[in-house]
């Protein structure tokens, strides 16, 4: 029987050295030690440019045993995407260049010439063919395994066609994908995925003529710390030899694909639809494509339409090369598609994924923006709903206003490169119960318009209760640029009364955007015939760099500085408030001209990684609420500032 084994791993650029270690240690120098001692064995291994650049900056002799190996083809490369891309979402050239630069530098540092492709995350397009023949790219290794269906398309390997391209696919077997994922869930120890593993590979009968064992190195490193620090060194030692008894049992060889195609070739044909494959993703099962993320998640929908308006601007600006290519290249390393999907180096889940996706993007919008003969547009439909969002650029801080609430849904501190605003309020189908319980996918803003029906004390609250409260966070506003510069907003909305605020209001916001400030006017009237009480609070969802995972806020009154760290807390009678950033070392602070009693909750999510269980930290909320009471045609008004700047 045919062979075909191997490992791959997925780790991103901003991976820590921590995770890195704990890979190499676990996974990567095992395998080699086990390959250079048993020289009949071969297998395929697939790493990220950055788990390759890690390795040359910190460990040479490990890049020179995989160079030996290579020498000696017992290993063979597999390539992709630079920056671990959807290739989907990039343009045709940009897929084949992102792929053939992965390919050089695996000549380069490697010696070999990687002809097998690996999709990031197994999402695969029939349209990827032509990107794979530019790069002489011929086959492809993937699961067949459709999540949405629970079956296996394809299990033998076939001669794929699109538009007169031809590329051979190799299944692999979708049994030791689904029992890795058992492992690395907990669902199943090691010792049990090891026998499984085992079991299965016995099962093969002599009528069986191919088999195809690509293991999650990710998804085994996080499978093997749930049995101890004691077993880390010594488990995939155990399943590798397990293999390799096997193997010597049935008399089977190991094979790499080029020895494949030299044996015998691929004589069937088949066709691979497109779709997003395999067990990599901790993705809902019900999750078919990967632009059905962006349509049940508008926090992942905003970041999407960020990078394509920012790619469009920098593809129309001709008059400075240079630029141009500076811009580009950021936007390069912006387009990579971890910060999108969930799976075991965080993801979607983890922030600071997201955040180097913006800071990117930032950097190359204001590298463009500055050039003089640029003339750069200011509103656009960032999240593909109809409606335009208008973009404010300063030196210090840029913002974006949505007309959809009339809120704020992206405040970046350009020194630092951090948005504010990007808030995460759990993966699609996730949901949670907590006091101030959101719902996940759905974008989380700044100064989001809440009203309450009149009562004594506001403990607690959900703005999606519509019993409750009303939330204006997804009405409809008519909002206006008031200066040429972008640097002032009014967004104007009529409640027209329905329960649980049974009477009609209307509301002004008015922005400024200053160096390091927003201030937001807010007006408040009473439209109808009768005198009215109600609760009014602009919602505040900041995300605050912690490293601590404590958000520190102070209130300052009569020159007194009081510390306030519990993680929920209800206050009264404060002016301001300010919050501490130990990443980027800013102070975020809050200051009306109103005293205001203030309900502040932070957001965490449990997440599974490669270091085991971890409490993410994602955003603040806060809630700054005023009790009202208005005589028919009287109106209220709240100046806020919201200032971020260096300590």
């Amino acid at each position: 029987m045919r062979v075909l084994a191997g490992i791959y791993s997925q780790l991103p650029t901003c991976t820590g050295a921590l995770v890195l270690e704990r890979v190499l240690s676990c996974i990567l120098k095992p395998l080699l030690t086990f390959l250079y001692n048993h020289p009949q064995m071969r297998m395929h291994v697939h790493l990220t440019t950055a788990e390759m650049e890690w390795l040359e900056c910190n460990h040479p002799e490990v890049n020179m045993l995989i160079t030996d190996l290579v020498k000696k083809e017992q290993i063979e490369l597999l390539t992709g995407g630079y920056y671990q891309p959807v290739l989907q979402l990039l343009q045709m050239k940009d897929r084949s260049a992102q792929i053939e630069r992965t390919t050089t530098y695996i000549r380069k540092r490697y010696g070999t010439r990687a002809q097998t492709l690996w999709c990031y995350d197994q999402i695969w397009n029939p349209s990827y063919i032509s990107a794979m023949y530019l790069c002489s790219a011929t086959r492809l290794m993937i699961s067949t395994f459709d999540k949405l269906h629970g079956s296996q398309l394809c299990p033998e390997p076939f001669v794929m066609q699109e538009t007169g391209r031809t590329v051979e696919v190799f299944p692999i077997d979708d049994v030791f994908s689904e029992t890795v994922r058992a492992c690395s869930s907990g669902a199943i120890n090691f010792n049990e995925a090891r026998n499984r593993i085992g079991d299965h590979l016995r099962a093969f009968g002599e009528d069986n003529d191919y088999c195809c064992m690509m293991l999650n190195a990710d998804q085994l490193c996080q499978g093997i710390a749930l049995c101890g620090q004691d077993a880390e060194q010594t488990a995939i030692w155990t399943l590798l030899s397990d293999f390799s008894e096997i193997c010597e049992q049935r008399n089977w060889r190991t094979l790499l694909l080029n020895d494949y195609d030299e044996q015998s070739g691929v004589e069937k044909y088949g066709y691979l639809p497109a779709g997003w494959y395999g067990r990599d993703s901790v993705q809902s099962n019900d999750i078919a494509s990967f632009n059905d993320i962006l349509v049940r998640s508008e926090e992942l929908n905003q970041l999407y339409g960020r990078l394509l308006f920012v790619q469009d601007a920098v593809r129309n600006y001709k008059k400075n090369k240079d630029i141009r290519k500076r811009a580009e290249s950021l936007l390069e390393k912006a387009s990579s598609g971890v910060p999108f999907i969930a799976e075991t180096c965080g993801g979607t889940v983890q922030p600071l994924h997201r955040k180097l996706a913006y800071k990117l993007i930032n950097e190359a919008e204001q590298l463009l923006a500055t050039q003089p003969d640029c003339s750069y547009p200011m509103d656009f439909d960032v999240d593909f709903d109809q409606r335009n969002e208008y973009l404010s650029l300063g030196k210090n801080i840029s913002a974006m206003v949505d007309s959809k609430g009339g809120s704020i849904i992206e405040l970046n501190y350009l020194p630092a490169g951090w948005n504010y605003a990007d808030t995460f309020s759990g993966r699609p189908s996730e949901t949670f119960d907590r006091r101030n319980s959101l719902i996940a996918g759905k974008k989380q803003k700044i100064f989001e318009d809440i009203l309450f029906p009149s009562c004594e004390d506001l403990e607690e609250y959900s703005k999606y209760d519509q019993d409750s409260c009303v939330s204006l966070g997804a009405e409809p506003y008519d909002l206006d640029r008031l200066d040429r510069k972008g640097s002032e907003y009014q967004a104007t909305y009529r409640w027209d009364g329905d329960a649980p605020i049974p009477f009609p209001l209307s509301i002004i916001k008015r922005y400024k955007f200053r160096q390091n400030t927003i201030i937001a006017d807010i007006e408040i009237a009473n439209i109808g015939d009768e005198a009215i009480r109600f609760v009014y609070g602009p919602e505040l969802n900041l995300s605050i760099g912690t490293k601590s995972g404590v958000i520190q806020v102070f209130s300052f009154e009569s020159k007194r500085t009081e510390l306030l760290t519990d993680h929920d807390l209800h206050i009264k009678n404060l002016r301001n408030i300010r919050l501490f950033d130990e990443v980027n070392k800013t102070i975020v602070s809050l200051t009306c001209d109103n005293r205001f009693s203030l309900i502040k909750e932070d957001f965490y999510t449990d997440c599974s990684t490669l270091l085991g269980k971890e409490l993410l930290y994602h955003h603040t909320i806060l809630l700054p609420y005023f009790s009202v009471a208005l005589t028919p045609m009287e109106h209220a008004t709240f100046k806020f500032a919201l200032r971020i700047e260096r300590r």
